[in-house]
């Protein structure tokens, strides 16, 4: 590819007398002809006056420059006094493209736009197999080039906020069972913004009654807020979105919001899957708004948490964390924590002991076990959650937080719409092909009787079984009662579908025509056509969008910096080096980085307060204000509202605060998703 000189500096090719405004442009026009030639130049000579490039091989071309110094002239202008354009036989030079350059390639544009969310290595192998400009020598300078190419589309990215309010107004305008809230601060800035989907909302009595919470932070620099998505499985086992909301960071007030507006929307969340460090935040926000909602651990951010305090990792150590959790009697329970006690000590039991079994061990939550926080689970974690909340380029979830908050709010939408056009779609595919369950049932039920063919039964009362394996039959042992087809293993309590030991006491009696009803309602046919089918989403047309001046984008806070931790001297009794000495508070023994006197002006927070209303048409949450956070919620004692983003992560978005990904299809189509 070449450049088009004419068309970028006025001239085709170098020629005697030729004027450039600035030494900079000659340097441009001389670098652009060079790699249209491919060749490459560099600095021979550089004065106030003159400006010379000469050949990176060892001939005699080159280009000089000279001021212009004659009357009219702005004493900034260059102009070609010399040159010679003809390289020797024996020159080596090739064509090597700036950083600029690279930029303005259309092979170098579209690799970056498409995969700007890569690694710089994997970028770098991507151009040079286009074909275009080998930057393996010196990729580290790619970081700059994917910066320029990016700068484009972040010029009116302040805009973006303007349209917030229409697009919220106009979905709940198109879908009035959906709820919609937007709040500024004290200063007319965006501050929050929440949206449920109506149709979730109202099929969730047809779902698994469990559902997750995902937080997450959003991953560009022109905003530092988190996410909050509200996600809950549906009878075929897939995640669906029940409600979002976009906080400037997780902090008890934005759980107490976000939560309210659930109520508000008719959501009913019981048990609930968080993170266990978020959930002294979030069960005080749930304490406050009086939902009779029961957290629940994932195991996995446990064996994290654990690995961090007590430095132990390997793949024993998590092996036996799994084993304490799918624990199904208190006494397994006990005898595990016993052995992990022998092996790490007994810091390591007293932390998993502070955490109660009904909040993340199989046992407690067993309809065998009594307790009153005790819930099906349905082998549901946190990560099972958030792992599959993608599209299926398996890259929606990234998108949404490399977006600004517009953006992020208007993929929600289209992936809402787009997850109930397919599953009204299914409903209509699934009734036809006459199935009495979903598919997930169905695959559930398959493999647990291909396993039922390895258990023998034996009565030991009426209707009730005693299920064993044959190549273990002391060490697999189940009772089943066919009475109410209820069995003691936890795929059977846990699930709420036929598991292998009920399934083989069937088939000894002959009674397999009963399996049916040993499925939970969530799991058939006419629960998911009465939660999916006939339903829609209309998502605003991009095209109408209409501008709110008066809200303002949101103040740029970055997270504190952490203080330097420097190793105390070794043997330096008389060390020769100076001591630092801060150019900012004039203190000694640290610089402006670790300045304590920055960190309290500069990084300062206390002008971004929530106004506690709703924005202007847009309704607030009955039960949340101000005042009522104050009295039951707040306590100025508890660090939990300081989870700041880490992040340092630079992507950019569109002016619209879209994901660059979207770029590539400019056109913005209307979309509205009904089922055919």
């Amino acid at each position: 590819m070449a450049f088009d000189l004419l068309a970028l500096h006025g001239y085709d090719r170098p020629m005697l007398k030729a004027e450039f405004p600035s030494a900079t442009h000659f340097k441009y026009f001389v670098q652009d002809y060079c790699f249209n030639s491919d060749t490459s130049c560099k600095m021979g000579f550089r004065s106030g006056s003159k400006s010379q490039y000469v050949c990176t091989s060892t001939c005699e071309w080159h280009i000089t420059a000279t001021r212009i110094r004659r009357k009219g002239s702005t004493g900034k202008s260059f102009e070609i006094a010399s040159m010679n354009l003809v390289h020797c036989d024996s020159c080596t030079s090739t064509s090597k493209a700036t950083e600029r350059q690279a930029a303005m390639l259309p092979a170098v544009k579209a690799l970056v736009l498409a995969q700007h969310d890569s690694s710089k290595e994997s970028l770098v192998n991507g151009m040079q197999a286009l074909g275009g400009t080998n930057f393996s020598a010196r990729s580290a300078g790619f970081y700059r080039v994917k910066d320029k190419v990016l700068e484009q589309y972040t010029s009116q990215l302040e805009n973006s906020y303007n349209y917030i309010p229409w697009l919220l107004s106009e979905f709940a305008r198109l879908n009035p069972s959906c709820r919609v809230a937007l709040e500024a601060d004290t200063k007319s800035r965006f501050y929050r913004a929440f949206v449920s989907f109506g149709v979730f909302v109202a099929g969730g009595q047809y779902n698994m009654p469990v559902m997750g919470l995902e937080a997450a932070h959003f991953k560009t620099k022109h905003y530092k807020g988190s996410s909050l998505t509200l996600v809950q499985k549906d009878g075929n086992g897939q995640n669906v979105v029940v409600a979002m909301a976009i906080v400037p960071k997780e902090s008890v007030d934005n759980y107490f919001w976000f939560f309210q507006n659930c109520t508000c929307a008719g959501i009913t969340v019981n048990p609930l899957f968080v993170d266990q460090t978020k959930a002294v935040v979030a069960g005080r926000a749930l304490s406050a708004t009086n939902i009779p909602v029961v957290l629940k651990f994932c195991c996995l951010h446990i064996i994290q948490a654990v690995k961090a305090h007590f430095d132990f990792s390997g793949p024993s150590f998590e092996e036996q964390i799994w084993n304490l959790q799918a624990s199904t009697t208190r006494n397994v329970y006990l005898s595990k924590l016993d052995m992990l006690t022998s092996k790490y000590g007994y810091p390591l039991r007293r932390y998993l002991e502070d955490i109660p079994p009904v909040k993340w061990v199989v046992f407690a939550n067993m309809a065998s076990y009594a307790d009153m926080e005790g819930r099906r689970l349905y082998k549901s974690a946190t990560t099972t959650f958030t792992e599959h909340l993608t599209d299926d380029d398996g890259a929606l979830r990234h998108k949404i937080q490399r977006s600004l908050p517009f953006g992020a709010l208007y993929k929600a939408m289209e992936r809402a719409a787009k997850a109930v056009s397919d599953r009204e779609s299914k409903a209509r595919q699934w009734h036809q092909e006459k199935r009495i369950v979903t598919p997930f049932a169905k695959d559930f039920y398959l493999t647990q009787k291909s396993m039922a063919n390895m258990y023998l039964t034996k009565p030991t009362g009426d209707g009730i079984y005693c299920v064993y394996r044959s190549t273990a039959p002391m060490h697999d042992q189940e009772m089943v009662n066919l009475n109410d087809l209820s069995c003691t293993c936890v795929d059977r309590d846990q699930m709420e579908l036929p598991c292998r030991h009920l399934i083989a006491a069937l088939k000894s009696v002959n009674k397999m025509e009963r399996i049916l009803q040993a499925y939970g309602y969530c799991y058939t046919m006419e629960a998911y056509a009465r939660a999916y089918k006939d339903q829609r989403l209309d998502v605003p047309r991009l095209d109408n969008k209409v501008a709110d001046a008066r809200l303002k984008s949101p103040p740029l806070v970055r997270a504190p910096k952490r203080k330097r931790k420097r190793d105390p001297p070794r043997n330096r009794r008389n060390p020769t080096s100076k001591t630092y000495k801060c150019r900012k508070c004039q203190g000694e023994g640290h610089n402006i980085s670790t300045c304590p006197l920055v960190e309290a002006t500069d990084v300062d927070v206390s002008h971004v307060i929530p106004s506690g209303e709703g924005y202007e048409g847009f309704p607030a949450a009955p039960g949340y204000s101000i005042n009522a956070f104050m009295d039951s919620v707040l306590d100025t004692n508890d660090a939990s509202d300081c989870d700041s983003c880490k992040s340092d992560d630079m992507e950019d978005t569109d002016e619209l605060g879209f994901c660059l990904d979207d770029l590539l299809n400019s056109s913005r189509a209307p979309m509205s998703f009904r089922a055919i």
